[in-house]
């Protein structure tokens, strides 16, 4: 399994979870070391800390050291981004959604598919 699968399916790119991983166990550090840590080139890595700088992912503290926002406040981030999408999408969702009369069977197959229902 990918080191920072978890990371990419909440919207971090490979680089950006290697970047910011990267930074949670080193920090402050500046781009060139990050970029050692981290294994993303040099050339390419202060494109992504400025991706995450305006995510608000992480934060320059000093001129050209950086640090990773604190996990639990990332967390705080991502659950609140989440639950905002989520919402809209319920929103849109039932907007979108054609009223009929009918009335559907579903077949529920997978043992933890029927246990989830």
């Amino acid at each position: 399994m990918d080191t920072y699968s978890n990371l990419k399916g909440l919207g971090f790119s490979q680089y950006e979870a290697a970047c910011y991983m990267a930074l949670v166990g080193s920090h402050p550090v500046n781009g060139s070391q990050l970029s050692k840590i981290s294994g993303i080139a040099r050339s390419r890595i202060y494109d992504v800390l400025r991706i995450l700088i305006s995510k608000g992912y992480v934060i320059e503290v000093n001129s050209g050291q950086y640090a990773p926002l604190p996990s639990d406040e990332l967390v705080r981030r991502l659950k609140r981004s989440f639950d905002s999408n989520i919402e809209s999408f319920e929103d849109q969702i039932t907007l979108a959604s054609q009223k009929n009369n009918f009335e559907f069977v579903w077949t529920i197959t997978g043992y933890e598919n029927v246990m989830e229902s």
